[in-house]
């Protein structure tokens, strides 16, 4: 051990909070960009710049372009999946748990309107994200092909680009309105629920649940 060279444990755990600080500022920055421009037109130093840390600290945190980008996917598919699986009651029926997304989501708009952006971006992109989003939505869609309560569901593949494209529509609203996202969440949900198919009085039932 030289002298003067041994940090503390305070010193250490000041760096580690600036570290994670400016690497979640960089994912954040990244998201805005990328919902705003789309994946290809987003640069390093844009990146670097809106964070105002140098270029050289980018590399700190990222290898590459490409490692960044993946970052940001993964970030916010592990935050969304987080909020759903947090808000969704998994042993309610399914035009509940679809309900209880929509709401969830909506509550997103709220907090994080670029967030959302990004998402939309990135379903219109790539279809449905990957893992637990993707799950949950295979299990909600299946359920209720299962038991007759998504009359304009005939399978599964159909039924998500059909549910997805209607998120779509009702958070691209409520983008538009954030100011009225309370107001405005019975509608989406009627909406949502609508477009697959729920009889009428399990809608007005998934409203008042979710009230």
């Amino acid at each position: 051990m030289r002298g003067g060279t041994t940090k503390t444990a305070s010193e250490l755990n000041r760096r580690e909070r600036r570290f994670l600080e400016v690497h979640n500022s960089l994912l954040d920055v990244g998201r805005d960009l990328i919902a705003e421009l789309g994946e290809e037109d987003v640069t390093i130093k844009m990146v670097a710049d809106d964070a105002d840390v140098a270029q050289t600290t980018f590399y700190g945190h990222f290898e590459s372009r490409d490692q960044f980008v993946q970052a940001v996917r993964e970030r916010w598919i592990e935050r969304v999946s987080a909020a759903l699986m947090a808000n969704v009651p998994h042993d309610a029926p399914p035009y509940i748990r679809v309900a209880a997304m929509t709401r969830s989501l909506l509550s997103v708009v709220e907090t994080n309107s670029p967030g959302v952006r990004y998402g939309l971006m990135l379903l219109d992109a790539r279809g449905a994200p990957e893992d637990p989003i993707d799950m949950l939505l295979d299990e909600m869609i299946e359920d209720g092909i299962r038991v007759g309560v998504f009359v304009n569901l005939r399978d599964r593949a159909l039924g998500k680009a059909m549910l997805l494209g209607a998120l779509r529509l009702g958070l691209g609203f409520a983008l538009g309105r954030p100011q009225t996202v309370p107001e405005i969440g019975d509608q989406v949900v009627r909406h949502v629920l609508g477009v697959i198919g729920t009889p009428q009085a399990l809608v007005d039932d998934a409203i008042e649940v979710g009230r």
